[in-house]
């Protein structure tokens, strides 16, 4: 995966049982980081320019920033820190399973599935604007992740990130989502491959029977 920055976080048991015996790839939109803008900047062809150490930052150490979030959310859920509250992360979770989980359930969730965010360069905060070339340098990416990790399924979190993905995709307007957008399928080299998008979890309100619950048991019973 030579045009990814950040790292995905990979669920020790995706290779193997995955999420009853599916594996699945979510897709989140970007990272966090106020500190160091330009962590990875792209050429015009969408290829992943190398970083060296600059002013102190070793931005290879950044790469891991999306498994260190899901270390810190997962420590928080387990009572071993205080300093995470992770809604977007324990939201997601709730509504996929379809209750309140316990911190064992939470962690053997998190353990089945990968997570990755689409645009690789580090936004300063959430909500904010992104660039059309944030977007456009996303693509490149996203199919070597597709590549790697094969998965039966992705789920992708959020309209915006649903509406900015690349486009050449088949359609299956036989399942649709809360939008009435039909299922889309992306092909990796190896087979297409069934997207669905939900809510963001940073905007679902409490209630565990929540219309993007029941479709994620359909999209993995196909």
């Amino acid at each position: 995966m030579t045009n990814v920055f950040f790292k995905p976080w990979v669920g020790e048991n995706y290779k193997t049982t995955g999420f009853n015996g599916k594996r699945i790839l979510v897709l989140g939109e970007s990272c966090y980081c106020g500190e160091c803008p330009g962590c990875a900047e792209y050429d015009t062809a969408g290829n992943l320019i190398p970083f060296e150490k600059e002013d102190g930052k070793d931005f290879e150490k950044c790469r891991d920033k999306i498994p260190d979030v899901v270390n810190g959310f997962l420590a928080y859920t387990e009572g071993e820190s205080k300093d995470w509250s992770m809604k977007t992360y324990r939201c997601f979770t709730d509504v996929f399973m379809g209750h309140k989980c316990t911190p064992e359930e939470t962690k053997a969730f998190w353990n089945s599935f990968v997570l990755y965010n689409y645009i690789q360069t580090a936004l300063e905060k959430p909500r904010v604007s992104k660039e059309p070339w944030q977007w456009e340098t996303g693509k490149k990416p996203f199919f070597e992740v597709l590549a790697e990790y094969n998965p039966d399924v992705i789920i992708v979190w959020g309209k915006e990130l649903w509406n900015n993905m690349p486009t050449g995709f088949r359609i299956d307007d036989s399942f649709k989502n809360r939008w009435n957008d039909g299922l889309r399928y992306y092909n990796n080299g190896k087979r297409d491959i069934p997207t669905y998008a939900c809510y963001h979890p940073s905007t679902y309100p409490t209630n565990f029977n929540d219309e993007d619950t029941l479709c994620f048991r359909r999209l993995l019973e196909r």
